[in-house]
């Protein structure tokens, strides 16, 4: 199960990081819940959390869209096997790769505000590995491995707020992304191996192999 954080908990140590021992209840928390949202939602997409990532199959024929949760700016892939990967192409150079490919772009829809998934390979369906967009910080927890490492990320959003143009942010961001990086990796180290397939696999013979020839 994922650690859950709230917005107090994140609150309550970013406080604690200004000097402060505890909430005050003026309207000076509401700049700072801003900052504790905005480093959480760069800790979101930092890495493919297992808990951030859903699955969707997408009726190509039907209803060609990405489900309303689906997060651009996060993490994506189209599900395949090994021998059949599908390329992910910026939608502007799409109309000039070579049509039948596994080739797909992203179109936004105005009038539905979803994303529309856009091939031109031959498929009735396809299966979608995404990140959702970020939840938002409130009483109710969402899940992310640590709420102090979501405060020290508001730490640099709050002194950019104070002095836009000279904030010396450099030892902040850096333990950002110290934080990240030690719950990215604690991450990788959890997850099961996975076998990964060689060319012997696929075609069923292995070096050393005797046979009739």
């Amino acid at each position: 199960m994922a650690n859950l954080i709230t917005q107090t908990q994140v609150l309550t140590k970013l406080n604690n990081l200004m000097g402060r021992r505890t909430l005050n209840s003026s309207n000076s928390q509401d700049d700072l819940k801003g900052y504790c949202q905005d480093s959480f939602d760069y800790a979101w997409r930092y890495y493919r959390w297992g808990f951030s990532l859903k699955r969707a199959v997408i009726d190509l024929v039907n209803d060609p869209y990405l489900p309303d949760n689906f997060d651009i700016d996060g993490y994506q892939e189209v599900a395949s096997t090994v021998d059949q990967p599908w390329t992910y192409v910026p939608i502007e150079e799409y109309d000039a790769i070579q049509s039948g490919d596994r080739f797909y772009t992203l179109e936004y829809d105005d009038t539905l505000n979803k994303y529309k998934f856009v091939t031109s390979f031959t498929a009735t369906t396809v299966t979608v590995i995404y990140q959702k967009t970020p939840p938002t910080l409130g009483d109710v927890g969402v899940p992310f491995p640590s709420a102090m490492s979501i405060a020290v990320g508001a730490t640099v959003f709050s002194k950019q707020a104070d002095n836009p143009r000279s904030a010396d942010i450099s030892q902040e961001w850096d333990e950002f992304h110290s934080e990240l990086d030690r719950h990215t990796g604690r991450s990788e180290n959890n997850k099961p191996m996975r076998r990964v397939r060689t060319r012997q696999d696929k075609a069923g013979t292995y070096t050393g192999d005797v046979g009739d020839y």
